[in-house]
């Protein structure tokens, strides 16, 4: 299965869950499968320590029909590789507060 349709299938499972009232999208098994070991990857990444030199920027913003939306950027250390092909991006947000983080009362 190529990236862009495990991209595609994160994707559409993501915005499913925006629309409380849509069906779950029927995955074949090879689909379930990718998207378990999608979520099993990240859930591995979680638990590793924090990249000290990653360069991570974002701002939450809220619209006025009370949407919220998260614009970020991320710029990898210089000793980090990239791949020379497409890349997937999965961001799942979550309300945990990492150690050592501020938080920050509306």
């Amino acid at each position: 299965m190529s990236v862009r349709a495990a991209a595609a299938i994160v994707t559409t499972c993501l915005c499913g869950s925006a629309f409380a009232q849509t069906a779950a999208p029927n995955l074949t098994r090879p689909q379930r499968d990718l998207l378990q070991a999608v979520v099993t990857a990240v859930d591995a990444a979680a638990a590793q320590p924090e990249t000290a030199d990653l360069k991570w920027q974002h701002h939450i913003l809220r619209a006025s029909d009370g949407s919220h939306y998260v614009a970020f950027s991320v710029e990898p250390p210089a000793t980090a590789s990239l791949p020379a092909g497409p890349a997937l991006l999965y961001l799942r947000l979550a309300t945990a507060t990492p150690a050592g983080a501020q938080s920050i009362v509306e």
